[in-house]
């Protein structure tokens, strides 16, 4: 007989999920459909035959999951899908609101039961996003009239970018409305979202009067699920230390709420069946309030499920419950299984309730009877110190086994994610996690109490205080220690395939007691997929930071440099775009990063990526590379300062100057040292790349002038270049006709923002590249273009 029929069924349907994503045509999931019902058939009769009495029919079902899962996702599509003539315009929007988040300058209120209307059209979605910079009070379950304009989220354009249109489909999201203006607000009918809106605001409004600043806003994140308030420097620390998942609402807290209001209650006098039902609402409730983030629906599913065994008399299965609770979420939300949120929280509870085990069973092979022992000693003992002494002994190996279990199952998510891992994060667990129980606790004591008596929260929130500090201390002790935060870049598919290799044959040689030297096994596969991957050849990717600049380069002996690294359009690209990218690509530090001149749309990047590795200790920069000019402005002076300031190397190139490694050569053609000109541009970097047969031409801003500079020096003549960089965001005033004469490309690379106000690429330019009928690419259009060559 199969046991756990519901993995069983999570499975399939997660298999037809990914079909979906993955097989674009219908002929191509047919026969994958045929294999998979005649597989559940022959199992189904195999386990018939052998078990005359006992049968899973269950087994028959499983195709048409497989195919639910392959539809599902398509049918989420069409019922939140608009035309294209309700988009980018202004127009009215209906809705229920479902919840409710403040951010710093605006509010985001999501809607159900959405009706659009423009002129006489009238569309209907099932969700929606408003932003809404007015911060009017809109209460869980009003109907509000919106006005405002309805746009598309963007996609991610760099590799390690944030998707942002990605995470909102997740959620059932596909469009949101900008400078939303509330027209209607009218209060919901049902008294229960009053109450649920009057119980957060009041738990909020206790958090902020008891406790300091800092202190409220971490526990508004752990309790209420709102992290908008949190600080940068908070969000950092916790994430290098490896303990950022405390700020998430997940099942340890609602498991200590949970547990807390059915003692509560059991205390009060309720039977132990209606407590546990008003313990389920209750629980339930709690979810809404906070907006039902994966981790919570999880965590909900799985309380009610554990107290409705209760109910009916059934013995809790915790791994049957992780599936039923999986399927909930993929039933509402199918893309969910492509985000990290949603594979983390299940995965961190497979390594408690499944992996561990597995591996304390190892540990009892490898060393037998060893608890056996531990537990006679702990008889032997006269001394209650020596009991004691024993017993935190074993709860400390079996705490740090289960934590490194966590990380191990974790870390191909973490990795793929965030491209770094905290290596001692399961140590600083073993002390966070018990403090953390207590922590919820004091903030549930806080919330409820401080609420009838402010001055019993302020007493508590003293408790409180010295927590934080405490974790604030770990955190900065662990996040000090030299190679606690491993940087290993975005791990290539054939690693991710062979740890979870690794580790489905360690789960089988323990359960079938095959080798004692499997351990190795699950080791190596740890290694390998913590391996950067060096890039085989050159890698040259120009990135889409907007309006400006932004160019990695990478070669196969580990040599890394950056051109340029800014943008107007882009707030805070050197967080967003750039560095998410250099994280992704692995690279902790630059050898040289150039700057070909001072304008903000190339270096304001550069300046924020110093300012954070020298508050986080981020990705490193080792010389700055600056044109040697005899005019130094006040930008370029005041950029010399803020290397020397935090110990980068400043090194200046002018024309014949090179920079020469094992492969790589880079050579300055402009400007020379004599050159001197009021206008930057003119005076920018020009710097040709060579690879072996490869050659790249980087322009930076250089105009007219300074392209004619350039010719007259001959050094052009007879050459061609593969790749042109082209100068000045595609402007008409650079890239003459004898400069494209003189290079002749074959390809030519325009870095600009979309939509942006200075009409680049300037139809000129893109008239004088298609005479030379070599390949165009954007950034605008293409996103990041990676070029790839070898010797």
């Amino acid at each position: 007989m199969v046991k756990r029929p519901s993995i069983w069924i999570l499975c399939l349907f997660m298999l037809g999920i990914v079909c979906n994503k993955y097989i674009c045509s219908v002929f191509d999931f047919i026969p994958i459909f045929f294999i998979i019902s005649l597989i559940c058939f022959l199992l189904f009769h195999y386990l018939k035959v052998k078990y005359a009495i006992q049968t899973d029919t269950f087994l028959l079902v499983l195709p048409i999951v497989f195919f639910l899962g392959f539809y599902l996702p398509d049918y989420n599509d069409q019922i939140n899908h608009l035309s294209d003539s309700f988009l980018n315009c202004e127009l009215y929007v209906k809705g229920t609101v479902k919840n409710v988040l403040e951010k710093a300058s605006y509010q985001e209120i999501y809607l159900t039961d959405v009706r659009i209307q423009r002129d006489n059209k009238v569309s209907v979605l099932t969700e929606l996003v408003v932003q809404e910079d007015s911060f009017v009070e809109c209460l869980i379950g009003n109907h509000v009239l919106v006005k405002g304009i309805i746009t598309e989220f963007d996609r991610a354009t760099n590799p390690g970018q944030f998707d942002m249109k990605a995470y909102y489909k997740a959620k059932g999201i596909c469009y949101r409305v900008w400078n939303g203006k509330i027209e209607k607000n009218e209060p919901s009918k049902i008294p229960m979202y009053k109450w649920i809106y009057n119980g957060k605001q009041s738990v909020s409004s206790t958090f902020n009067k008891a406790l300091e600043k800092e202190d409220s806003e971490i526990l508004h994140a752990m309790v209420l699920g709102e992290k908008s308030e949190l600080t940068k420097e908070i969000k950092e620390l916790y994430q290098k230390a490896g303990i950022s998942h405390i700020l998430a609402i997940s099942g340890l807290h609602i498991s200590m709420i949970g547990l807390f209001l059915f003692k509560l209650l059991k205390k009060m006098g309720l039977h132990h069946n209606f407590a546990s039902i008003v313990c389920m609402v209750l629980v339930y409730l709690y979810g809404i309030m906070t907006g039902f983030s994966v981790s919570t629906n999880r965590a909900v599913v799985m309380m009610c499920l554990s107290l409705s065994a209760c109910l009916v008399s059934r013995t809790y299965d915790s791994i049957s419950a992780i599936a039923v609770s999986g399927l909930v979420i993929l039933l509402q939300q199918p893309y969910q299984l492509f985000q990290s949120g949603f594979q983390l929280s299940f995965l961190a509870v497979f390594g408690a309730v499944w992996f561990y085990p597995v591996c304390r069973d190892y540990l009892n092979w490898l060393v037998p009877d060893y608890e056996k022992k531990m537990q006679r000693k702990e008889k032997s003992e006269y001394h209650s110190l020596g009991v004691f002494l024993n017993r935190v002994s074993r709860v400390f190996r079996s705490s740090l086994l289960a934590s490194c279990c966590i990380q191990c199952l974790t870390l191909p998510v973490m990795l793929c994610s965030f491209y770094e891992v905290a290596v001692l994060a399961p140590i600083l667990n073993l002390v966070i996690i018990p403090v953390s129980s207590i922590l919820i606790l004091l903030a549930v004591f806080i919330g409820i109490g401080g609420s009838i008596w402010l001055p019993i929260g302020k007493m508590l929130g003293l408790l409180v205080h010295g927590i934080l500090v405490f974790y604030q201390v770990m955190c900065k002790k662990f996040a000090g220690i030299p190679g606690q935060v491993l940087l290993t870049g975005c791990p290539e598919k054939w690693q991710i395939v062979f740890f979870v290799f690794c580790v489905l044959l360690f789960v089988w040689h323990v359960q079938c007691k095959k080798k004692k030297e499997v351990g190795m096994l699950l080791l190596i596969g740890t290694v390998i997929l913590c391996l950067n991957v060096p890039v085989n050849g050159l890698e040259v990717t120009v990135l889409d930071v907007g309006q400006g600049d932004g160019i990695v380069i990478q070669d196969r002996q580990g040599v890394t440099c950056m051109i340029d690294g800014g943008s107007t359009s882009v707030k805070g690209v050197g967080t967003y775009r750039i560095l998410p990218f250099l994280k992704y690509s692995g690279i902790k530090e630059l050898d040289y990063c150039f700057l070909t001149h001072m304008d903000e749309d190339h270096v304001n990047g550069i300046k924020e990526m110093i300012e954070i590795s020298r508050k986080y200790g981020s990705v490193k920069i080792n010389t700055l590379v600056l044109p040697s000019i005899s005019m130094a402005d006040e930008a370029y002076i005041e950029m010399v300062r803020l290397a020397k300031m935090t110990g980068i190397r400043v090194m200046y190139m002018e024309r014949g100057q090179k920079i020469q490694t094992k492969d790589l050569s880079i050579k300055c053609l402009h400007p020379p040292y004599e050159f001197a000109v009021d206008d930057r541009n003119s005076a920018s970097l020009v710097l040709e790349l060579q690879y072996g047969s490869f050659r790249m031409l980087f322009t930076g801003d250089i105009d007219e002038i300074g392209e004619k500079s350039v010719l007259a020096s001959g050094y052009f003549n007879g050459k061609e270049y593969d790749v042109l960089k082209v100068a000045h965001h595609g402007s008409k005033y650079s890239s003459c006709k004898e400069w494209l004469d003189a290079t002749r490309p074959k390809m030519a690379i325009i870095s600009c923002g979309k939509g942006n106000r200075y009409g680049h690429p300037h139809k000129e330019l893109l008239d004088r590249l298609q005479k030379y009928k070599g390949e165009v690419r954007r950034t605008d259009v293409n996103g990041a273009i990676c070029i790839k060559a070898r010797r």
